[in-house]
């Protein structure tokens, strides 16, 4: 049985400190593909978030369920439309703001599965029930998961404007599908002010 994760004074005020200034660096470098210049003003993110087991291991140190969720936090404070949802084998029910979503981080569970297929079949489902018109599916994850299906995610593309795998690690992306590797950002630009726009 997992053990529940509770996460500590530092990842946490990590989480909120770190979070504009990754979304910065990231933007800055060009790396982050949900940036407001290809983002059409009726769009929307619906992010879905690996917290299987294998994501509470390290990159560079930092685990990549907090490099997850600092990205899901600068994306939450940064645009209007945003639905997130958590998976691993099972998947979890929609998130929209951010102090919902941490709480479900203070009490997030790891297990010990990956279904990405799952996960976005449940996005494109809840998409069409909700009319989610012009949303981007983002699938934050690691990328550990030998039973993806493509016809899943060709689906996929008819319903939502546009897919990309944000890949947390070092797993090679995936052919035919828009991906972005998302990694820490150099310890000297997680916990600068950020400046004002």
């Amino acid at each position: 049985m997992a053990k529940r994760r509770r996460l500590t004074p530092i990842i946490y005020r990590s989480l909120f400190v770190g979070a504009p200034p990754l979304f910065l660096y990231k933007s800055l470098s060009g790396e982050l593909s949900l940036n407001a210049k290809e983002m059409s003003s009726d769009g929307g993110v619906y992010l879905l978030i690996d917290k299987s087991g294998s994501m509470y291991s390290a990159v560079d140190g930092v685990e990549k369920i907090v490099v997850a969720t600092a990205y899901a936090l600068a994306v939450l404070k940064s645009y209007k439309r945003v639905v997130v949802r958590f998976f691993d084998a099972e998947v979890y029910e929609p998130v929209e703001d951010v102090d919902k979503l941490v709480d479900i981080l203070l009490r997030t569970v790891a297990s010990g599965g990956t279904d990405i297929s799952k996960a976005v079949e449940a996005a494109s489902r809840d998409a069409e029930m909700r009319k989610l018109r012009g949303y981007t599916l983002a699938v934050v994850t690691d990328l550990e998961d030998e039973k993806l299906n493509m016809e899943v995610i060709k689906r996929a593309k008819s319903i939502f404007r546009e897919i990309v795998f944000i890949v947390v690690g070092t797993a090679r992306p995936l052919q035919g599908v828009k991906s972005i590797r998302l990694t820490p950002p150099p310890p000297a630009t997680l916990f600068f002010n950020t400046p004002q726009i």
